[in-house]
């Protein structure tokens, strides 16, 4: 008998059945360690459709009454401003939680979410999908061998205009910096900040950030589109542009031998060392590289599956794996936050503590 079937399926409840939830049950859908018996969602059609699409037997509007179903972890993948109070009392129901990015909407509401999980003894963990993506792990991993020297600049740009064509009611959360907890850099740079901060392993300890609203500054009157320039611990520096009225999907590395880039199109590089990779061979040293998605989308998918993090959340909460994405990253990842907040309000350099 395999190691997966020996596995027990955790039995599991998912808040929320709107924006990224579809593509969650249909990343986890195959996997045996995970048995989803339960959706809650207030909007009662949402969580009826969700349930009749993945055959899911519990449907809830109301949290507090999926929590009565005999589930061991609730995924949450409502609005920022629900996750503390949801998490909260998850944990006081004995329950585990896995949280969709970001995991609250400041650091003082990660530092409570945090506390209250080791209170409960119960596993708390974020949800930073970029992680499990095969391009970031080979990555981090030729940079771990030296394959671009000593990586000095960073520069990530995450933006999209899918408010601008399609206007959310004003009623909507994603209208509300308070129920955001900000704007487009708390939606969207903590995704470059976080794979960023994972292939060079290191941590940003200071901020210098601006911050602007000129399109749509009633919706968003503080954060529509925000840069920030940032120091890593080893010294090296990183700039991360976010914005709700630009497309813009794109992160690289630069360092002493070589460099590395990947956006929607592919993956360019350049090495110093060579380098033989899951999704690619590094080639001749000292010639520039280009891969286009389609070429290694089979391969993608295919090595995704081992790093799904819902998936390996399971195999943390069976004692089988270590919890590789922790409450307190998602801690560390709003301290930049709030950092570049601050430094945009403050008009100066935040250092991060």
């Amino acid at each position: 008998m395999s190691r997966l079937e020996k596995f027990k399926p955790v039995k599991t409840g998912v808040a929320g059945c709107g924006g990224i939830t579809p593509s969650v049950f249909r990343g986890i859908e195959n996997f045996t360690e995970l048995d989803v018996i339960a959706v809650q969602d207030i909007n009662e059609g949402a969580a009826r459709r969700m349930a009749s699409e993945f055959s899911i037997p519990g449907i809830h509007t109301d949290f507090s009454r999926m929590l009565e179903e005999d589930i061991e972890l609730v995924i949450i993948n409502t609005p920022n401003d629900c996750h503390l109070p949801m998490a909260l009392e998850a944990f006081s129901a004995g329950r585990h939680c896995m949280v969709q990015k970001p995991l609250a909407r400041n650091v003082a509401e990660c530092e409570e979410m945090i506390k209250a999980a080791k209170a409960a003894d119960r596993l708390l963990g974020v949800v930073m999908l970029e992680r499990s993506d095969p391009i970031f792990r080979q990555m981090r991993s030729m940079n771990e061998a030296g394959c671009f020297g000593r990586i000095t600049v960073t520069r990530g740009a995450l933006a999209h205009t899918n408010h601008l064509k399609h206007p959310p009611s004003p009623d909507n959360w994603r209208c509300s910096p308070e129920k955001i907890g900000g704007g487009s850099f708390i939606q969207l740079a903590v995704h470059h900040l976080d794979i960023a901060q994972f292939v060079l392993d290191q941590k940003v300890v200071e901020v210098t950030a601006l911050s602007s609203s000129m399109i749509a500054p009633d919706r968003f009157p503080v954060d529509e589109t925000s840069g920030a320039v940032v120091k890593f611990e080893d010294g090296s520096i990183g700039q991360f542009i976010s914005s709700f009225t630009a497309v813009m999907d794109s992160i690289e590395l630069f360092g002493t031998g070589g460099m590395i880039g990947r956006d929607v199109e592919g993956i360019r590089w350049l090495t110093s060392e060579q380098f033989s990779g899951d999704l690619w061979d590094a080639g001749r040293v000292g010639e520039i590289k280009q891969l286009r998605m389609p070429e290694i989308a089979n391969r993608i998918a295919e090595l995704t599956a081992q790093y799904e993090p819902h998936r390996q959340f399971a195999h943390a909460i069976r004692g089988k794996a270590p919890l590789d994405t922790p409450g307190e990253l998602g801690h560390q990842v709003l301290k930049v936050v709030e950092a570049v907040r601050q430094s945009a309000v403050e008009k100066r350099t935040i250092v991060i503590v």
